[in-house]
């Protein structure tokens, strides 16, 4: 506990002197805890092969897929509903507390709603969203409550300015901690992506860890 302590407060006094909009990284030991934010973004695709090119901005694990390997939530692309959004109800795991979509309006303002708030979402208007669980942030609250189960996380989130921030960290962490991470970051609302022995983070054409496994992922383009 005190670990995770020390790894809050370490965060919490960067987050005041590194240069925002760059790549930085936190290190403790043999583990760290990576933060991206991600501007300008034109496109954004799911896939298990990530197509390497000029364009290429950033690659992290998507959310949830189920046996078959497609993706277990909803998701919008380019105005259209490539999936219809799912009742988290029959569903369980992590997928069916919280479940929220977060997602990119076309004039570039990012979003996040609950699955009960779906019906704000104008999807015509939504350049790029996915369903998944849970809720880490929303509304400048940690709704995460007292979780104790620790495993690496990764998650994504937007700040006030509408900068989406993506935060990795292979330093095995409780629900709450990780979302206070987003908080000491500046972010308003963010949403869990996966965790444990799934996650995977790319950075344009360098792998900077994980391992490249049979997992979605969630790709930016600029």
């Amino acid at each position: 506990m005190k670990k995770i302590q020390l790894i809050l407060i370490v965060v919490f006094l960067l987050s005041f002197f590194y240069n925002k909009n760059v790549f930085s990284q936190v290190r403790v030991g043999g583990e760290q805890i990576i933060f991206q934010e991600i501007t300008n973004i034109k496109d954004v695709g799911f896939g298990k092969n990530t197509q390497l090119s000029e364009h290429l901005t950033n690659v992290v694990n998507g959310p949830l897929v189920g046996i078959n390997g497609n993706i277990v939530g909803g998701y919008i692309d380019n105005g259209n509903k490539t999936k219809d959004f799912v009742n988290p109800e029959n569903y369980t795991g992590n997928f069916s507390v919280g479940n929220g979509i977060f997602g990119v309006k076309k004039d570039g303002v990012p979003f996040l709603y609950s699955f009960e708030e779906r019906k704000k979402i104008n999807t015509e208007n939504v350049q790029w969203a996915f369903q998944n669980g849970l809720i880490l942030v929303k509304g400048e609250k940690n709704i995460r409550g007292n979780s104790t189960s620790k495993f690496p996380r990764s998650g994504i989130g937007y700040k006030k300015d509408n900068t989406i921030l993506i935060i990795v960290s292979t330093i095995p962490m409780t629900l709450k901690n990780f979302a206070d991470l987003f908080l000491f970051e500046g972010c308003s609302n963010a949403i869990y992506l996966d965790g444990g022995p799934s996650y995977v983070y790319f950075r344009s054409e360098s792998l900077i860890f994980g391992k490249e496994k049979d997992v979605l992922r969630l790709q930016f383009y600029h």
